[in-house]
């Protein structure tokens, strides 16, 4: 049903490279932006993303063998929790910056990114245990290295599109492969 990409030693080394750049001690493009512009990216990522939907859900069913009803929640499922996590953030006052009084000390409360983010995605629940991890992280302003799964990252291909009409260079990255070759430089 397609093929997975066969990264080397090299390639993964490429890839931090450039997700170093994308950082760029915190003042890369991405962890720069404010975080309604993230939310906005990540928003219009949802609507890209579906435009995929009906290829995705064949894509599981055929390379992890889910059946149509489980394909298909996994994805409704994957986008209900990126849209809750903004709405989360959107309402809880503590993702604020406003200063507020604590004691009797003026003092502000911001959350940082904290720099670059390694994930590995599951072959069993590829879209929603591993977008679970990535979306709060970029929210959050850091930039992800996302290890796609040799078995259930074919439809992690089908997301490389939605990823780069919203986020701008270097936020995102893929790694794909035989984990012995392109996680130890990481």
């Amino acid at each position: 049903i397609g093929s997975m990409p066969q990264m080397s030693t090299e390639q993964s080394i490429q890839v931090l490279e450039d997700a170093k750049s994308g950082w760029n001690k915190g003042k890369g493009e991405w962890p720069q932006m404010t975080l309604s512009e993230r939310i906005s990216a990540i928003e219009k990522f949802i609507v890209e993303l579906k435009k995929s939907r009906d290829e995705i859900i064949k894509v599981l069913m055929y390379e992890i063998g889910k059946n149509f009803s489980d394909a298909e929640s996994e994805f409704d499922r994957t986008l209900i929790f990126i849209q809750e996590t903004i709405k989360t953030i959107q309402t809880l006052p503590d993702f604020d910056s406003e200063f507020k009084t604590v004691a009797s000390t003026k003092v502000m409360i911001r959350r940082n990114a904290f720099g670059i983010v390694l994930a590995l995605g599951p072959y069993n629940y590829p879209l929603n245990e591993t977008y679970a991890t990535i979306i709060p992280a970029l929210l959050m302003g850091n930039v992800v290295i996302l290890k796609i799964p040799q078995v259930g990252g074919l439809a992690h291909l089908l997301t490389f599109e939605a990823f780069s009409k919203s986020l701008p260079k270097n936020a995102i990255h893929f790694i794909s492969g035989g984990g012995r070759k392109t996680l130890p430089p990481l």
